[in-house]
């Protein structure tokens, strides 16, 4: 049994690196494009990758080498061949629902 209080720290955790990585994105991408800020955005999502493994790993004790299965709480927005315009949409009616 995972602890609650263990769990939700390293969700915290997660959900701010996703936060601020995604803003560090957001400011990168406003910036004129090169070599250079492909490697800073490269940095940004190794950092991520690795926030995400350790939640994996020590949060909820799934294997680094096994993907994990799509939870159903997403209600399938990052399923594979789901158009960009599909994702928004799906996203704005979670907004809406008060689901994100």
């Amino acid at each position: 049994m995972i602890d609650t209080k263990h769990l939700r720290r390293y969700i915290e955790e997660l959900v701010f690196a996703v936060e601020h990585v995604c803003a560090a994105i957001d400011r990168e991408m406003a910036k004129p494009s090169d070599v250079e800020r492909g490697r800073r955005i490269a940095l940004l999502m190794n950092a991520l990758e690795m926030q995400k493994d350790e939640t994996k790993h020590f949060g909820l004790g799934l294997p680094l080498d096994k993907p994990m299965k799509r939870p159903r709480s997403l209600g399938g927005i990052w399923r594979p061949g789901l158009s960009s315009a599909q994702r928004d949409r799906q996203l704005m009616r979670l907004r809406g629902q008060g689901g994100m």
